[in-house]
C-alpha cells in the first residue's frame, strides 16, 4: 500500500513539475487553446526556443513570461490561427537546462 502511494505521489509531482515547463491560454469563444514551451538549446550561451501552436481559426494575442532562476524575459507574440511558430530569446548568460520554464501566458482572448 505504501509503495502504490508512493507511486501516485511521485507521478503527481512528474506532472507538476512538466506543466510548469508547457502553459495553455484556453481561448474564449472556441474549443481551442494557444500553448507555449520553452527548451533551452544552448546552456553556455543562455539561448532558449518558445514554441507557440495555436490550433484555434482565431490569431491570438498572448503575453508571456519565461524564467530561468532569477531572471524573467517577458514577451509578447501573435500566434496566427491553425500555426506552430518558434522564438528564440536569450538569458545573456549560462542557464541551467532544469531551471527553465514558462511562468505564465495571458492573453485578451483567453479564459
Amino acid at each position: 500500500m505504501k509503495r502504490l502511494f508512493f507511486l501516485i505521489c511521485a507521478v503527481a509531482f512528474s506532472a507538476a513539475a512538466y506543466a510548469d515547463g508547457t502553459k495553455t491560454c484556453k481561448v474564449s469563444g472556441t474549443d481551442g487553446s494557444v500553448e507555449v514551451s520553452v527548451n533551452v538549446t544552448d546552456e553556455q550561451k543562455g539561448t532558449c526556443i518558445l514554441s507557440f501552436s495555436n490550433d484555434t481559426d482565431r490569431n491570438v494575442n498572448v503575453r508571456y513570461e519565461v524564467s530561468c532562476g532569477y531572471k524573467t524575459i517577458p514577451g509578447s507574440k501573435l500566434v496566427y490561427a491553425n500555426s506552430e511558430q518558434t522564438q528564440q530569446i536569450s538569458f545573456n548568460g549560462a542557464v541551467n537546462a532544469n531551471n527553465v520554464y514558462v511562468k505564465s501566458l495571458s492573453g485578451q482572448k483567453c479564459d
